[in-house]
């Protein structure tokens, strides 16, 4: 016989798991199953906090901020009370609650100042270009610049550069080159100053800036609770997944910056595309997880409850059938492997293309 628990606000009976009375549309935390409070961004019991979605672009965004990062939407009192909140604490979206990732690099933040110079839509430096009209503008002075101009007519910088490891054409202020995965640093590994772009030595210490190719780690969770967010990595050496915090894959010792996820050489005592000192960074504690069926204890990244043996979407722990082809919440498509020669295989395959099982 299924569980069931009583609504605190109508006494109608519900399943173990329900997050929302279908009598009086009372709403719970999906983590402890607390009774929510109207438009609650954070929950009194458990402490967890949920996303606000803008309602000018829709994009999820923290329930702190006072501007939409994605459309620059500005957030006073009456337009917090219309937004529309999700109970959903785990923000699988790298753009509003995490860095926005593309082409392997980590865009650089929005700024008040930073805004295409036609039509004025918040822009990111590194790109070179507004993503809303097309405007190319320059990456140092943020001024309009024709599309075959290949010096800024305002402060006379160059737009555009080869990548000294492969020749790949780049926008100038691009961070890692997205053909090699060269890091072009921000700061010198030495001193910790910052550097300026297509410097060759520090100008403070007179140690030469090298440019190497380093491979960044994928962001698969993004968790925010009380005491902060908690992101969870994929190791890009070995596919471990575990706290961005801890800084050192615990499977295969591949160093990451906890701050940025960029890989760094063991010798590194500073990030050099942030500059922050890994042993430094403040870890935040390791997440809090539970099955949504048995409300267990999990790990982030599990494909099966150990307690109940309920299948659960890697992604976002929602509960899957094994018919599932795809996550019916976040709707990541699933890799099936063949029983017989356990090679990956599509998820809409009739056999396997590397020994010809028919499933």
């Amino acid at each position: 016989m299924k569980e069931t628990r009583t609504c605190p606000t109508c006494h109608t009976h519900l399943e173990a798991d329900a997050e929302i009375c279908p009598e009086c549309e009372q709403e719970f935390c999906p983590v402890c199953l607390a009774a929510l409070a109207d438009s609650a961004t954070r929950c009194d019991a458990c402490g967890v906090e949920f996303d606000l979605v803008c309602p000018e672009c829709e994009e999820i965004v923290p329930a702190n901020v006072n501007v939409c990062p994605t459309c620059g939407f500005v957030f006073d009192e009456e337009a917090a009370e219309e937004m529309e909140v999700t109970t959903s604490p785990v923000s699988v979206a790298l753009g509003a609650a995490a860095p926005a990732v593309v082409g392997g690099t980590v865009a650089r933040p929005f700024h008040e100042d930073a805004r295409c110079p036609t039509c004025e839509a918040p822009v990111s430096l590194e790109d070179g270009f507004c993503r809303e009209c097309g405007q190319a503008f320059c990456t140092r002075c943020n001024q309009a610049v024709d599309d075959e101009d290949e010096v800024c007519p305002h402060c006379g910088a160059d737009l555009f550069f080869d990548c000294p490891l492969c020749d790949f054409e780049l926008t100038a202020g691009t961070e890692i080159c997205p053909n090699c995965g060269a890091l072009f640093p921000n700061y010198c590994t030495h001193c910790r100053q910052p550097l300026q772009h297509g410097d060759v030595i520090c100008l403070y210490c007179e140690e030469p800036v090298t440019i190497m190719q380093r491979k960044s780690a994928r962001v698969v969770h993004a968790i925010r609770m009380a005491e902060g967010m908690v992101q969870i990595v994929a190791c890009p050496a070995c596919g471990e997944q575990f706290n961005a915090g801890i800084s050192t894959c615990p499977n295969c010792s591949f160093r990451l910056c906890p701050n940025c996820q960029i890989h760094l050489e063991p010798e590194e005592a500073i990030c050099p595309r942030c500059g922050e000192d890994p042993e430094k960074v403040i870890r935040p504690p390791d997440p809090v997880l539970r099955c949504p069926m048995c409300r267990q204890l999990i790990n982030a990244g599990m494909d099966q409850c150990p307690h109940c043996q309920q299948l659960l979407c890697p992604e976002c722990l929602a509960p899957v059938s094994a018919d599932d082809l795809s996550c019916p919440q976040c709707g990541i498509d699933f890799e099936l492997y063949c029983p017989q020669c356990d090679a990956v295989v599509a998820a809409d395959a009739d056999s396997c293309p590397e020994c010809g099982f028919v499933f």
